[in-house]
């Protein structure tokens, strides 16, 4: 499609605008060396090791600080968003790589059509209900149960 445009506008300027368009040469454009000294004498050099000191500088003050970053980990009431994933798209393993899964495990669905045509999803609905999901967090296992 490019292709057949880019044609179309060659066309175009071949055609139509051939008497507007003006030749340059070389000559017509030029560089000021002066100028250019002038910007490069002015610029500011900034070296690696400086900025790898600002980098060192910020990271040891956030570990001075006990900052901590929120991890996303299920919480109580994901067990009920989970139960929800399992029942509605559990044949998409939705509810496996929100309970920390890796999204290879859709593609694992998706190949057995839905979880060996839904039974797996069926089962991790159940168990989600009964037990809870700490058998499914962070479980790469086909079969958590």
């Amino acid at each position: 499609m490019s292709k057949f445009l880019s044609f179309v506008f060659g066309a175009i300027l071949l055609i139509g605008g051939s008497s507007s368009v003006q030749a340059t040469s070389v000559a017509d454009y030029y560089a000021n060396d002066e100028t250019i000294e002038v910007l490069f004498d002015a610029a500011d050099v900034v070296e690696f090791s400086a900025i790898e000191n600002q980098l060192e500088a910020v990271a040891s003050n956030a570990l001075s600080q006990n900052t901590q970053m929120d991890v996303l980990s299920p919480k109580g009431d994901d067990k009920i968003i989970a139960f929800l994933l399992a029942f509605f798209l559990g044949g998409f393993a939705n509810h496996r790589v929100y309970l920390g899964s890796t999204p290879m495990m859709v593609l694992y669905y998706i190949i057995t059509c839905g979880g060996i045509f839904g039974i797996v999803p069926t089962i991790d609905w159940i168990m989600i209900l009964v037990r809870g999901i700490d058998s499914y967090i962070d479980s790469d296992k086909f079969f958590s149960f």
